[in-house]
């Protein structure tokens, strides 16, 4: 019985790990500079929150500065890019992903 439950305990273990490296999400950028409330949605999140500077972004993210603030993303193709203030943007409407990692070619 013991070996039973040690082996179902291992097996659990693996699946979870193989669960969240299939979830792992691609980098987009960082926030480098703000001036003002940044607010952040992760994609596997309903709720924003008050990001700041350094927050990595991730595919599937909203940034939403509040209006008339400014904010630059640090892309990671190394591009500082403005965000639009007073709206939340897709993260990688702003840092696209190179072709590449899109479409995994």
């Amino acid at each position: 019985m013991l070996i039973v439950a040690v082996a179902g305990l291992v097996m659990a273990s693996l699946s979870t790990a193989a669960a969240q490296t299939a979830t792992t999400a691609t980098t987009v950028g960082a926030i480098a500079s703000a001036s003002g409330t940044v607010w952040v949605k992760p994609s596997n999140s309903s709720q924003y929150y008050a990001a700041p500077v350094g927050t990595t972004l991730y595919v599937g993210d909203l940034i939403w500065p509040d209006a008339g603030s400014q904010v630059i993303l640090e892309c990671s193709s190394g591009a500082k890019l403005p965000v639009p203030s007073g709206v939340p943007s897709g993260v990688t409407n702003i840092c696209p992903l190179p072709q590449s990692e899109e479409t995994g070619k």
